[in-house]
């Protein structure tokens, strides 16, 4: 009988051959999955997953959590991958408060949304405000003339 670490390893390894946009490490740590470590122990059956790490693991591929743990799970009955979320000049920091609102309990679901509805909104502002300001340089003086110094 497999362990469910070797069928998670086994099933992770069909979806990364099966799909070319999200074979490597380097690809998932971008779309901010998990870990590049955490990824390089999934294949060596030396990583516990909770469920909280199955989920977006799961969802960049399109399956659903259960289907990474399931013993005769075929790539290619999954649907296509998520495709990549487009990425603004400061999409990374928005990633990471929401990784950290993420973390809020379940109970308190309004505060989340309103958590990640404020950090869209900033985000947003932020972007429009980098995209009104000048091009960054070196900033051109007019020319003076040299005074004359009575002594």
């Amino acid at each position: 009988m497999m362990s469910i670490r070797d069928v998670l390893a086994r099933n992770f390894k069909k979806l990364r051959d099966a799909n070319p946009a999200l074979s490597t490490n380097a690809q998932l740590v971008k779309r901010g999955v998990l870990s590049n470590g955490t990824l390089g122990r999934i294949p060596n059956c030396q990583v516990d997953l909770g469920i909280d790490k199955l989920e977006p693991l799961a969802a960049i591929y399109g399956i659903e959590p259960w289907q990474l743990l399931h013993p005769e799970f075929e790539a290619g009955d999954a649907p296509k991958p998520m495709p990549a979320p487009p990425v603004s000049r400061y999409g990374h920091m928005a990633e990471s408060i929401a990784l950290l609102v993420d973390q809020v309990p379940e109970s308190d679901a309004s505060t989340k949304t309103q958590m990640l509805l404020a950090v869209s909104q900033i985000v947003h502002e932020w972007n429009l405000r980098q995209e009104s300001k000048p091009p960054s340089g070196p900033i051109l003086k007019k020319p003076t003339k040299p005074r004359r110094v009575k002594t």
